[in-house]
């Protein structure tokens, strides 16, 4: 997930959402990838994909989703 890190120079960082990991930050991404407009660059993701985000996994086997549904990945046990 990316998330605001709140430093001048690096604005963007991606955290973990998901395991026992879920919710410490991964990486600060550098200020290059900011696109200027609240967002990261797509043109900068796209290029720095295997260095900055998730060398194990080729680009064209991503699937971006807009978020989680709340209580989509919860089960109740009874």
């Amino acid at each position: 997930m990316v998330f605001n890190t709140l430093d001048e120079d690096r604005c963007f960082g991606l955290m973990v959402t998901t395991g026992y990991k879920a919710g410490l930050p991964l990486v600060w991404l550098p200020g290059e990838s900011n696109a200027g407009c609240l967002g990261l660059s797509r043109e900068w993701v796209l290029a720095n994909w295997g260095k900055w985000i998730y060398p194990d996994c080729e680009i064209s086997q991503v699937l971006v989703i807009d978020g989680y549904k709340p209580g989509s990945h919860v089960e109740l046990f009874e």
